[in-house]
């Protein structure tokens, strides 16, 4: 089976002449459907300036990426625009919620721009929200959720019209222990259920236990790649670490109330 994205050789430079700086150095690798994938590594990286490219907010210097078959380098400003619209799904650190709808008005706007039916998004919505546990949040606006909410208000918006790929940068970043646990659950469990790829970029060793593989990036190249495989979540959470005191990037949220 075709891998659903493909990073071929992908490099990002910034500057010019004597003052240049490589972010990513010739990235390869390939990732299959329905697969949940962490990136990690000290700050600086490379990490979010990859993710940036392979989620068409970047462009790279040289190199591919393919999303199923398409390579979105190649692809015009128009069809871009069409191919993000269709096929990606988005989750930020920062939410970016519209203030003036609704926590439904939010979640449903993808497939309201998608110009799809009534009835097959009150479908969509009603399934998502239940898969979030938002359901009783519905008519609320943003300002009444706390931050917990906002965040899984956020991923059922980017879940609903399953895109191909889901990007998420720091999804966990501005949450306490409790609302980060809760919303990895949920995204565990909506990335089975809906066989929808996730890549999320994280500094957080108990985020990224979440995941099934994890890219470790270092000076723009892939330091090394961990799977999980049939390990526990914690059994996998010590091995992230062992690798983060050896490549840094590691950070103090394990010790703040996660277990």
């Amino acid at each position: 089976m075709d891998p659903i994205l493909s990073v071929k050789h992908v490099r990002k430079i910034y500057g010019t002449n004597e003052a240049v700086s490589t972010a990513i150095n010739s990235i390869s690798f390939d990732v299959p459907k329905g697969e949940f994938v962490g990136i990690m590594g000290p700050s600086g990286a490379g990490k979010s300036t990859l993710l940036n490219i392979m989620s068409t907010i970047d462009e790279a210097s040289s190199g591919d990426v393919f999303i199923e078959g398409v390579d979105i380098t190649q692809l015009s400003e128009k069809k871009m625009a069409q191919f993000r619209k269709e096929k990606l799904g988005f989750i930020f650190q920062e939410y970016n919620l519209i203030d003036t709808l609704t926590v439904k008005e939010n979640i449903i706007l993808p497939l309201t721009i998608m110009k799809q039916k009534r009835q097959i998004i009150e479908a969509k919505f009603q399934r998502i929200v239940k898969a979030f546990r938002i359901t009783e949040m519905a008519e609320r606006y943003p300002s009444e959720l706390s931050g917990g909410q906002k965040q899984r208000t956020a991923a059922a918006r980017a879940f609903i019209s399953n895109p191909a790929v889901l990007f998420a940068d720091e999804p966990t970043g501005a949450l306490d222990s409790n609302a980060s646990t809760q919303l990895l659950q949920m995204l565990e469990q909506a990335n089975e259920v809906e066989k929808t790829t996730v890549l999320m970029v994280t500094h957080d060793a108990y985020a990224a236990s979440y995941c099934q593989r994890i890219l470790f990036i270092k000076d723009g190249s892939i330091f090394i790649e961990l799977y999980k495989g049939g390990k526990s979540r914690q059994v996998f959470l010590k091995s992230i670490l062992d690798v983060l005191a050896v490549i840094g990037g590691a950070n103090d949220d394990f010790s703040n109330g996660h277990t």
